[in-house]
């Protein structure tokens, strides 16, 4: 059995796992008022970015959708035409439906390039932009780093990290296996 079926097996095996024991609302998602309350939340100046409308949910809820599908469509276009391991894009798609249903919307555009990494591992970079407080002022004492070292530091590792954590080493993993391979 090759090493990428071996992956793909074990993280969608994770995803289900979490998706039946761990969900905390449906698919339609679930909105935390207090996210909205603060302007500065602990995400990079490309979350911002992308998720433009996070104070509002009736808003929110929507274009964060539209926005992943928008990054995600042209995946599939590369899926069809062989370039991309379609796995790479269904467990993408299977993880942001996790993030509905485990109150995480917001991680839904911070995965949505990690595919593309199996391609070229650069492509994880976006995925850092988002995720790590970067963008603002490079100075430690700004809000923006405060409150990405304040959640960070202070709130638990919970499942939804760990799916981050794993699209962060899941797709350049199967290029360096795909590369091995050869």
């Amino acid at each position: 059995m090759k090493a990428s079926n071996v992956l793909f097996a074990m993280f969608t095996a994770a995803l289900f796992a979490l998706m039946l024991i761990r969900s905390n609302t449906s698919v339609l998602g679930y909105y935390d008022p207090d996210f909205a309350e603060f302007w500065v939340q602990p995400y990079g100046l490309l979350w911002y970015a992308l998720n433009p409308f996070f104070r509002s949910w009736a808003t929110y809820s929507w274009t964060s959708v539209l926005i992943y599908a928008a990054i995600v469509a042209p995946q599939l276009w590369l899926v069809k035409r062989g370039r991309l391991d379609g796995r790479m894009v269904v467990l993408n798609v299977m993880s942001a439906v996790y993030f509905r249903m485990a109150q995480s919307t917001q991680d839904m555009t911070v995965i949505a390039f990690a595919p593309l990494a199996s391609l070229n591992p650069l492509f994880a970079v976006p995925l850092l932009l988002q995720k790590v407080a970067v963008g603002f002022s490079w100075n430690l004492s700004d809000p923006n780093w405060a409150a990405w070292l304040s959640a960070t530091a202070t709130n638990p590792i919970v499942a939804p990290y760990y799916v981050v954590l794993c699209w962060l080493a899941l797709p350049p993993l199967a290029w360096l296996f795909r590369r091995v391979e050869k």
